[in-house]
């Protein structure tokens, strides 16, 4: 998602992950990182929803992988 098209008070109602037939996909990834071979906590970063830009830039300059706003309050 372009977080940037959403600045102009736009806001994201869901989330969709294409095409993929989660019930095979999902313990597959279970699977991968149980094995060592999916290092999920190198590849998410958490950020606050007010760090939302920096959690663009960040992906941006390819400092994380999949940013994760957490909503809180």
């Amino acid at each position: 998602m372009d977080v940037n098209a959403m600045l102009p008070g736009r806001s994201a109602v869901g989330v969709t992950i294409g095409g993929v037939e989660t019930q095979s996909l999902i313990p597959a990834l279970v699977r991968l990182h149980r094995q060592g071979r999916l290092p999920v906590d190198r590849l998410v970063t958490g950020y606050d929803f007010g760090q939302i830009q920096r959690a663009a830039d960040d992906v941006h300059a390819g400092r994380t992988i999949k940013p994760v706003l957490r909503f809180t309050g």
